[in-house]
């Protein structure tokens, strides 16, 4: 009879390891968060690799959504000023989040931009912080 470990993750996928020292993958539900302002409302997901940001707006978008400190195109979304729904993904350590030492291992925080007008930051735009954890929760022997 083989006897299998299996290492739960916070988010991302659920490891087994066999006896062979062999890993496999199985895809694990994503844990969702929600942000929500008299003018927006955000959801993320944190995945392994990605993380992507679904945003709805009240009235069509014609401002900026940033992720962290600097407006690289990576990290930058700007409305077309037509559509109310939009999607960004970005690479968890990128725009300019802290990671391993300057955070705990595994975790990611940084923050989010959105501006309502094109070019000004004005009263009433929104700031959040963002965090994607992806830690070993426990371990189960069977």
């Amino acid at each position: 009879m083989m006897r299998i470990l299996t290492v739960l993750a916070t988010l991302g996928f659920v490891f087994t390891l066999c006896e062979a020292q062999r890993w496999v993958s199985r895809p694990k539900p994503q844990v969702d968060s929600e942000f929500q302002s008299a003018k927006s409302k955000v959801s993320l997901s944190c995945d392994t690799g990605k993380m992507v940001f679904k945003m709805n707006f009240v009235e069509p978008f014609s401002g900026v959504v940033q992720i962290g400190p600097k407006a690289t195109r990576e990290c930058t979304l700007r409305g077309d000023r037509r559509r109310t729904s939009y999607t960004l993904t970005v690479s968890p350590d990128a725009c300019g989040s802290c990671k391993g030492h300057t955070c705990s291992p595994g975790t990611f925080v940084n923050s989010l931009y959105i501006r309502y007008h094109p070019t000004l930051e004005r009263d009433g735009d929104d700031v959040k912080t963002v965090i994607c954890k992806y830690q070993a929760g426990s371990i189960q022997a069977g």
